[in-house]
């Protein structure tokens, strides 16, 4: 556990009931699987997870009874609910020698082994037998496949609760950054050489700057798709 928690709740499985406050971890009393859902309403499965303390990085609303066989559940989190930064935003990322992530503040290791990522700042650097559980301690912009043994990978990204409010407001700092990429409130604007068609996968309204391109093959715009798709040139 990375700090102490004020306050806690048990917790009793439900796929339509949300835990009466956001918890930030969980107790696991016996082993087993555990499905959550975080902030968002984003589902996540974490498969033989070992008995006691589990710290994913992200805040959790609710413990899905389909799928959760771990018993005895305990949420801890902190009675003035939770602070702006606090790492919620969560999803899967599936490593990729080309193609950029959102950029994530923590990463969930499904499965032990080796972990090569790039950093904000550009730099390619591997992490050398990283334990499963939460690796934390650096912006992530990409997730290597090459160099990569780990497995089961969970991005989370900084943003806060609003004390009271009920509803999650993103915690923005102004910070100077050579990243590849950034990710605005879930669009992403991304540099790279060459053509995004086919090749940068991200949300509709998304931009693309194209370091090595022309006239009317600088700026690319998401205009389309879910995936690689629908880049159009500006």
């Amino acid at each position: 556990m990375a700090s102490n928690f004020q306050s806690a709740i048990s917790i009793t499985p439900s796929d339509s009931t949300d835990l009466s406050s956001p918890v930030s971890a969980l107790w696991l009393g016996t082993a087993g699987h555990v499905v959550v859902q975080n902030s968002a309403g984003v589902s996540h499965t974490f498969n033989s997870v070992a008995g006691g303390w589990l710290y994913l990085g992200f805040l959790i609303k609710r413990v899905l009874a389909t799928g959760t066989t771990a018993t005895n559940i305990v949420g801890v989190f902190n009675s003035q609910q939770i602070q702006p930064g606090t790492q919620v935003a969560s999803f899967a990322i599936t490593p990729s020698d080309t193609v950029n992530c959102s950029p994530v503040d923590s990463i969930f290791v499904g499965t032990a082994g080796d972990l090569t990522v790039l950093a904000a700042t550009g730099q390619q650097v591997t992490f050398k037998n990283v334990p499963s559980g939460l690796f934390s301690g650096i912006n992530v912009v990409r997730i290597y496949a090459t160099g990569t043994t780990a497995t089961g990978f969970i991005g989370a990204q900084a943003t806060g609760w609003a004390p009271g409010s009920g509803t999650l407001s993103q915690t923005v700092q102004a910070t100077t950054v050579q990243a590849t990429s950034v990710n605005l409130g879930g669009i992403t604007w991304t540099k790279g050489t060459g053509s995004p068609l086919n090749v940068v996968t991200a949300p509709v309204g998304s931009l693309y700057s194209r370091t090595d391109g022309g006239a009317s093959t600088t700026l690319y715009v998401k205009e389309s798709g879910a995936g690689s798709t629908g880049w159009v040139a500006k």
